[in-house]
């Protein structure tokens, strides 16, 4: 008398077992692969310059791993603010200047100077990173 077995067979429960394996290492691949990927994007740059009575002048180097397409400068307090269009890939450096000849900028003033890069045009988003800096007016 042949006497029937209920439940699953060996052979299903190991294929079973096999695709699980495989859909976790998928989601392990999927997590290091995004955070390798934003951590080698960033957004980085040196940026120094000098101000006169009637420009503002950026050195803007990219530090970083993807492009800087714009460059926001204010001046503090609250006398100048404008900003830049510009494509500075990784690797190169470029100059910025800002005609501030409008705003009240007195020679020998310290002024502190806020300075944004962003990795994306105008009104489109990205990533932003503020730089700070202190400048005497010659």
């Amino acid at each position: 008398m042949l006497h029937k077995r209920k439940g699953l067979s060996r052979v299903l429960i190991e294929i079973a077992l096999i695709v699980i394996a495989l859909a976790a290492v998928g989601v392990v691949y999927q997590i290091f692969s995004s955070s390798s990927s934003t951590m080698s994007s960033n957004l980085r740059a040196n940026v120094d310059g000098y101000l006169t009575t009637a420009k503002l002048v950026l050195n803007v180097e990219n530090m970083g791993s993807m492009p800087i397409y714009l460059v926001n400068a204010t001046l503090s307090p609250g006398t100048f603010a404008g900003s830049q269009p510009i494509t500075i890939n990784p690797g190169e450096q470029q100059q910025v200047t800002f005609d501030v000849s409008g705003a009240s900028i007195s020679s020998g003033t310290r002024y502190t100077v806020y300075v944004r890069i962003k990795s994306a045009a105008a009104n489109q988003p990205g990533q932003v990173v503020e730089y700070v800096l202190t400048m005497t007016a010659q």
